[in-house]
């Protein structure tokens, strides 16, 4: 034991065995030392409340305790063979540790409280903050909660002002679609025009079509020591002419045609095109394909095919023969396909009939009189008769993700006929319960690793399973998104007849109905779309 001067002194050894010396050591006093001879005062160890005892009434009570020490004393006393010292208490300041983020825009501070040193005051955590360049957005209610307790965990203590990003560049279109698109126009006097649908729009050239808006410069933001943070510009694309346009000598930042025809838009590009017309698809033609828009004002005639980039447009019968639109398909009269007949539609579909022809459809279907004996894929919803006429849809398969709408399902002669919406919704229920089941779990372990990753020292090995399960939650996430929108359709679909003859079959999701005897008013519905009143009413059946 070193001799007693001003910076290792002996503590009065009162009512301690003389085994037993404590030593306070360190320039300011700050540790407490505990030296055990060899003895036989204690044959089981020094209790350790007895050490703990000893060591409060050194008045070192409210000093940081080496628990692991004193445990190791008290265990190790009985079997001494020489002097052995350890040091069992410690006298600690408040501590003020402050973490700055990368990007300036957060600070959190952690305070550790005094054991027997200087407490926290505001002066010290200021001085902490400040040295840490910490001036800005600083919560001054969490600083005083954190003076009046002395202490806190990693607590967010200060945030500045973000930089705000620029709106991006806007393309305003300058040409408004017609009012009236995809129907007939009224004359003045009561005549119907069916030559104009509005289905395209005319411009001259010189028109203004497309306006380029500058993205906006940004807003700076405050870091928390103060400083400036630089604004992000709004992201900008340029301008761009297409076939049929040029950039106007005016304004550069606007484009005009520079030739008579249809404006197409697509973002920060325009074009016009020429619109092809012709008085019939046959042999002096050949099969017609073009890019833009097609108008054929005669019939269409077996075995050829039209394809048209945009909207298709015929004012006679097709017989037999194939069509094709990048867009809407409008048939002022209607199709006998011969089980031939083949319709692509990206768009919508208009026609007086179908009969006995293949038809795809991304958009909606709506037929006045008859669909007949046809097979009929559509992504929109299928309406017969919704806009006048028969409304018949008898023989065949038709397919819809939305609705079903028609006056009359099926024929007298018992025609076998299946209408199904939503089909692709079944099982979707349970889809949707495993998928967020598995989006729980997999949050569970991110929610356990990040807990680790702050405590621990990790390998790459665990920093990669971090990463991919992170990965594996977008993925789940966009599944969940996909099964939710999938189930909102499905919801909102329903199928719609003022009749259905025996022989029609139904399905909704994933019930399945074959009508047995004619049933006038049937509205099917899912469960989840059902209201109180589609339950109550008599010739209705709710699914």
């Amino acid at each position: 034991m070193d001799s007693l001067d001003p910076y290792n002194r002996e503590v009065p050894p009162e009512q301690i065995p003389s085994c037993v010396r404590f030593c306070r050591k360190s320039a300011d006093d700050r540790l407490l030392t505990v030296t055990v001879d060899p003895n036989t005062d204690f044959p089981d160890g020094i209790p350790i409340d007895q050490l703990k005892e000893w060591i409060n009434s050194l008045g070192c009570h409210d000093w940081f305790l080496h628990e692991e020490a004193i445990r190791r004393c008290g265990r190790e006393a009985r079997h001494l063979e020489s002097p052995r010292q350890y040091t069992v208490a410690e006298k600690r300041d408040c501590r003020i540790v402050v973490e700055v983020s990368s990007d300036r825009l957060r600070a959190w501070v952690r305070v550790s409280p005094a054991f027997g040193g200087e407490s926290l005051t505001e002066t010290a955590f200021r001085e902490a903050l400040n040295g840490s360049e910490v001036r800005f957005g600083i919560h001054e209610e969490l600083v005083r909660e954190i003076l009046e307790k002395g202490e806190c965990e990693r607590t967010l203590i200060a945030e500045g002002v973000s930089p705000v990003t620029g709106e991006p560049a806007v393309f305003e279109r300058l040409v408004l679609e017609s009012n009236h698109k995809g129907a007939p126009q009224e004359r003045e006097d009561g005549t119907v025009d069916y030559k104009d649908l509005g289905l395209f729009v005319s411009v001259a050239v010189g028109t203004p079509l497309l306006r380029h808006i500058p993205a906006g410069p940004g807003k700076p933001g405050t870091g928390v020591d103060g400083s400036l943070l630089p604004a992000m510009p709004g992201s900008d694309r340029p301008l761009r002419a297409g076939p049929g346009t040029r950039l106007s000598a005016d304004d550069p930042d606007v484009v005009v045609a520079a030739r008579v025809g249809q404006p197409s838009f697509d973002d920060n590009w325009v074009r016009v095109d020429p619109t092809i017309e012709v008085d019939g698809v046959n042999p002096s033609t050949g099969n017609l394909i073009f890019e833009g828009n097609v108008i054929v004002r005669g019939a269409v005639e077996p075995g050829f095919t039209v394809k048209a980039g945009h909207d298709l447009m015929i004012l006679d019968t097709v017989e037999g023969a194939n069509l094709s639109a990048g867009r809407n398909i409008v048939l002022l009269t209607g199709v006998y396909g011969r089980n031939q007949s083949e319709i692509i539609a990206k768009g919508n579909i208009e026609a007086r009939f179908l009969s006995d022809c293949t038809v795809q459809c991304e958009g909606n279907i709506e037929v006045n009189d008859l669909i007949a004996h046809c097979d009929i894929e559509c992504e929109g919803s299928v309406l017969a008769g919704a806009s006048g006429g028969k409304g018949w849809i008898m023989g065949g398969r038709v397919r819809a993700k939305r609705e079903v709408h028609a006056r009359i399902l099926g024929s007298v002669s018992e025609s076998a006929t299946m209408i199904e919406v939503a089909a692709a919704g079944q099982g979707l229920k349970a889809q949707k319960a495993a998928t967020d089941e598995a989006v729980n779990q997999t949050r569970i372990q991110i929610d356990t690793i990040e807990r680790m990753l702050q405590v621990e020292d990790v390998t790459e090995a665990f920093e990669e399973r971090y990463a991919f399960f992170c990965a594996q939650l977008e993925e789940q996430i966009r599944e969940q998104k996909e099964i939710e929108k999938r189930l909102a359709d499905l919801n909102a679909a329903c199928i719609r007849a003022e009749q259905v003859h025996h022989g029609v079959t139904l399905r909704i999701g994933d019930t399945l109905r074959t009508f047995t005897e004619t049933t006038a008013d049937v509205l099917l519905r899912p469960v989840a779309a059902q209201t109180g009143k589609d339950k109550k009413e008599k010739h209705r059946d709710a699914i």
